[in-house]
């Protein structure tokens, strides 16, 4: 079982190590699951998780306002397995986020209330939020829209495009999976060095993937939508549906 939890957070996207802390609550929450005789799916421990990478990757410098690290949690016990209602959000958390019935093409199926701890650079507690995440589904494709309301979060820095005077921020990181004993050639680790490639360790045979994703703050309210392990979407995709998000 711990083999499968750290193979889940080796296969997510982007330049953040798992800190031990992070690993032993994911650890904790599956195992406590399992006694429970519950179904485990460790792709949504691993999305979640991802989300937090895309968020802290922008490095911040000492003494900065902003966090340096994200610790977060959730368990299935409080998952909502429908759309879910205003006031069933106001149970979890103290903010509305937007969250329609249609983001593009796919339909809301799901949220998942969770709870974050936003620490600085010497591991002091900045900021502790909770938090909302809401599926949604195409078929068997899902991309997940998570929601906060914290304040310590490095705005993106890349803006890529503007939906009602908001700005809004996509990117793109290509994933490759590869066994333990795989021998980078000398352009994918110059790649890797350029944040161009994500070589993650600990897969049985070599996998190729894109994650996705398109942040923005509205009214005090971070959104980001993930899109991970799916054929590639494309920017305007999102773009729509972040669209669709901002306009509900």
């Amino acid at each position: 079982m711990d083999n499968e939890i750290k193979k889940a957070l080796e296969q997510i996207t982007s330049e953040y190590s798992p800190g031990e802390n992070i690993y032993n609550n994911i650890a904790r929450e599956l195992k406590g699951e399992m006694n429970m005789k519950k179904k485990i799916n460790i792709k949504k421990f691993a999305v979640c998780f991802a989300a937090a990478v895309v968020v802290l990757s922008v490095g911040v410098a000492a003494g900065s306002r902003y966090a340096a690290s994200i610790s977060s949690g959730a368990s299935w016990l409080d998952y909502i397995d429908h759309a879910p209602t205003n006031e069933e959000i106001s149970k979890e958390v103290d903010y509305m986020p937007k969250h329609p019935e249609k983001m593009g093409d796919f339909t809301l199926s799901g949220a998942q209330p969770g709870n974050s701890s936003y620490k600085d650079e010497s591991g002091s507690v900045m900021e502790e939020t909770k938090d909302i995440s809401f599926e949604y589904h195409n078929g068997d494709v899902q991309v997940t829209l998570f929601t906060d309301n914290a304040t310590t979060v490095k705005p993106p820095e890349n803006v890529t495009g503007s939906i009602n005077g908001i700005d809004v921020s996509y990117s793109k990181v290509f994933n490759k999976f590869v066994p333990p004993d795989y021998k980078a050639t000398e352009e994918e680790l110059e790649k890797a060095k350029n944040g161009e490639i994500n070589l993650a360790y600990g897969s049985s045979e070599v996998e190729e993937k894109i994650s996705e994703n398109i942040i923005w703050t509205e009214n005090g309210i971070n959104y980001h939508i993930l899109s991970m392990g799916n054929d590639e979407l494309g920017e305007d995709t999102l773009m729509q549906m972040a669209e669709d998000v901002i306009n509900s």
